[in-house]
């Protein structure tokens, strides 16, 4: 068997050969996926990070430069202006295809590496398998063929009768630019647009020709800079001629001479009002139906029944798009992300549409996230299109993400449910002291005279009405937050003051409990602007809980001093600690842990609230750590020192 034989047929098979440029690992293999994804081509891929090295690559390569140039604009080295500038030839074009790959969208980047030398851009945010294949393609195509039209050019200078003969027949205005930037040659198209004839032109300047001159400013920077780099160069325009306002595209391009430089330029402009007009008719749709879909968080989809392919808008905007099946997984790939327990009665509610059972369908489904995470629930909306026989041949529809609505509703649920549960607590802890005070006055009734009783009776009426009186302030404080009534009374404070007003305050309670209270003061005064009542108020609600959530004889350390520019207040206790599920919502309103509502001093669950509020209305805020039910809970405040204030001692 000969050498030929033995070769594997793979290392006969045609590769094309790509060099990826970019300083980005995963922007890099990315690439390579779509375009391996993208096409059923053979490749054969090298690589570069720097632009020095991608230079290297393509002019020291033994086998010739690559088929293609993937080139990431911003190198760290150089930008791919600077790369496109080194890989020109001696004919001042680039040496291979280049795609060059945005970060922006801005069109001005594109219109920037096309003048440089680049055969196309594509911004990374929208790149695509099919559209990173197809710009290649056309690169590769325009590069060819750029080396196809100077070859021509050449051509085209040794018979320039026959070009001129079949110019003057061409709807499209030619004209021939010399370094002076005079024509030197027009052919007849230019007399239906401006109503001069071609010999009015020649040998004149655009400026001598008194075209206006922001017109005339764009058209020779334009020529000027094909005499410069040798380089095509397009240019749009408006001119107001014959017909009024019209629309043209400029191609220009240069034409060598026996020497290898720019002789001339030639212009081939072609009137494309016609075409701008219904770009701008599309535009504004496209703009108009963008805004709609934005402002309802919705994404468009068809599907093509007989072809079984769902084509969904592509909204970088809005996520959903990238989580919907791609068009050829068809109805059963998009039912496939609806959620399990909602395939049904989505089903159902199509076939109806599609058997004109009902005019439009309308169903909620919830979208099981490619990546993982909550579903995502979605409202649609379809009609079906039906041919002249009835029979429907396509479901066009909108699905709007309800997914805020949806958890609003669940807020508003469980706010419902703690209101419930608040009034009932409420009239629980109401009748707790009311309960005392009716029996203490039967008491007084019963036993007018006996002055021992009556001092029991008024102690333990005092202390229930104390207890309503709380009960009462700590709803008119929420109240008076939530309403922005509630105003601080500011002044210059010592930190070791609120800690004094708040053990005053509590310490009954802790030693009826046989609790221990550990202080850890700091020995120099702790200067804060605040409101003495109401930081004593937060304290004092800390400490009260340690006691009433600590079984007796528990231990409580009470840390007040200062961490960083922050005063600190730190409540730790030996008690019933929080479950770590129940930490992260302890401070919500009418929040109660579960395992406590049993507790007969268990509280409106307004208390931590009102306190995260008031070091809010500090400038501070409130933690909860707990290292589970049991092993005891941490409360630490803290809130800004004055900017006076000292630095804290090392």
């Amino acid at each position: 068997m000969n050498a030929a034989a033995e070769t594997p047929a793979s290392s006969r098979i045609k590769r094309l050969r790509v060099l990826i440029v970019d300083d980005n690992a995963d922007d890099r293999s990315e690439q390579r996926l779509l375009l391996l994804n993208g096409s059923e081509l053979h490749f054969a891929f090298s690589e570069a990070e720097l632009g020095a090295a991608a230079i290297a690559a393509v002019r020291e390569a033994a086998d010739g430069p690559p088929d293609c140039l993937l080139l990431d604009y911003h190198l760290p080295d150089m930008d791919a202006p600077e790369v496109l500038a080194a890989l020109c030839g001696s004919d001042g074009a680039v040496l291979c295809p280049v795609v060059v790959l945005t970060g922006s969208s801005d069109p001005r980047l594109g219109r920037q590496v096309l003048r440089c030398g680049a055969q196309d851009h594509l911004p990374k945010s929208q790149l695509t398998a099919p559209g990173l294949v197809r710009a290649m393609a056309h690169a590769i195509e325009r590069w060819t063929m750029s080396r196809e039209l100077r070859e021509s050019n050449r051509l085209l200078a040794e018979h320039e009768r026959d070009f001129r003969a079949l110019a003057d027949n061409s709807p499209d205005v030619l004209t021939r630019f010399d370094r002076q930037l005079r024509h030197v040659f027009v052919n007849n198209a230019i007399t239906r647009i401006t109503g001069r004839a071609p010999a009015e032109l020649i040998g004149k300047t655009n400026r001598e020709l008194d075209m206006p001159s922001p017109l005339v400013e764009q058209w020779e920077e334009a020529v000027l800079s094909v005499f410069s780099t040798s380089q095509p160069r397009s240019l749009d325009f408006a001119f107001d001629g014959l017909a009024g306002l019209q629309h043209f595209s400029t191609r220009l391009v240069p034409e060598f001479g026996a020497d290898g430089s720019v002789e001339h330029v030639l212009g081939v402009t072609h009137d494309v009002t016609a075409m701008r007009v219904l770009e701008q008719q599309s535009r504004d749709s496209a703009e108009r139906l963008q805004l709609a879909m934005a402002a309802g968080n919705a994404v468009a989809w068809v599907w093509d029944i007989d072809a079984d392919r769902i084509e969904v808008s592509e909204d970088p905007a809005f996520d959903v798009a990238r989580d919907m099946p791609h068009p050829g997984a068809g109805y059963q790939g998009w039912m496939a992300m609806v959620h399990p327990h909602d395939r049904v009665a989505v089903d159902t509610a199509v076939q109806r549409a599609l058997r004109a059972e009902t005019p439009d369908c309308r169903f909620e489904f919830r979208i099981d996230r490619n990546q993982g995470g909550d579903p995502i629930w979605m409202l649609a909306l379809a009609r079906a299109e039906r041919d002249t026989g009835g029979t429907a041949r396509r479901l066009v529809g909108i699905s709007v993400d309800i997914t805020e609505h949806r958890r609003l509703e669940q807020v508003l649920r469980e706010v419902d449910r703690r209101k419930d549960e608040f009034i009932a607590m409420l009239g629980h802890e109401l009748r707790g002291p009311l309960g005392p005070l009716r029996n203490g006055l039967a008491l007084l009734k019963l036993a007018p005279a006996d002055a021992g009783v009556a001092e029991r009776v008024r102690a333990m009426m005092e202390r229930q009405l104390q207890q309503l009186v709380r009960l009462v302030d700590d709803l008119l404080d929420v109240s008076r937050i939530g309403t922005g009534k509630l105003a601080l009374q500011r002044s210059h404070i010592a930190l070791q003051t609120v800690v004094e007003h708040a053990v005053e305050a509590t310490e009954p309670l802790i030693a009826a409990a046989g609790h221990r209270l550990e202080l850890q003061v700091a020995q120099q005064p702790v200067w804060l602007d605040a409101d003495l009542m109401r930081l004593a108020q937060v304290l004092n609600n800390l400490l009260t809980n340690a006691a009433k959530y600590t079984p007796r004889g528990g231990h409580i350390v009470l840390f007040a001093g200062v961490e960083g520019r922050h005063a600190v207040m730190r409540v730790s206790d030996s008690g019933r600690g929080i479950a770590p599920a129940m930490q992260q919502h302890i401070f919500e309103l009418f929040a109660q842990i579960d395992e406590q509502r049993e507790h007969a001093q268990a509280g409106l669950g307004i208390g931590l609230s009102l306190v995260r509020q008031l070091l809010q209305m500090h400038g501070g805020d409130v933690s909860c750590h707990s290292a589970g039910i049991g092993l005891g809970s941490t409360f630490t405040a803290w809130l800004p020192l004055p900017p006076s204030a000292p630095e804290p001692a090392d």
